[in-house]
């Protein structure tokens, strides 16, 4: 499996490594959509340092934005915008990110960070920010 899943007390951590095919990213977000407690779920954390190569077209990334928006609207009901931090140091792959958050499909928060800490660190200050706006 190109991809690993890990469930947190807040949302998931996935780490992907080798060759990921748009249909490997597309199950993966569809299995963490897919989750009972998904709803639950205040960030996603993508892990991508192990990559190693990617199949991707930009309507590939328009489906998986599209996934990713019919998930979101759980968190809009449930009243908090879902956190998701990209973590890569490829350019490559940074460019592809981009991409995919520039095209405003998801209602999500999106950070690309060099390593899983500073990731940790980002969801962090916006879950204190989240806390101080809602209450």
């Amino acid at each position: 499996m190109p991809y690993t899943i890990h469930r947190e007390p807040q949302g998931v951590y996935v780490r992907y490594a080798g060759h990921i095919t748009a249909a490997e990213m597309i199950k993966s977000v569809e299995e963490v959509t897919a989750d009972p407690n998904f709803i639950h779920f205040r960030y996603r954390i993508n892990d991508f340092l192990a990559v190693t190569g990617y199949t991707f077209q930009p309507s590939d990334m328009e489906y998986v934005a599209a996934i990713s928006y019919g998930g979101a609207q759980s968190h809009v009901v449930a009243g908090f915008t879902g956190l998701i931090a990209q973590v890569a140091t490829d350019e490559r792959q940074i460019a592809i990110l981009k991409q995919y958050t520039a095209m405003k499909l998801a209602p999500y928060i999106f950070n690309i960070v060099p390593d899983v800490q500073q990731a940790r660190t980002w969801i962090a200050g916006q879950l204190r920010l989240q806390a101080v706006h809602s209450g």
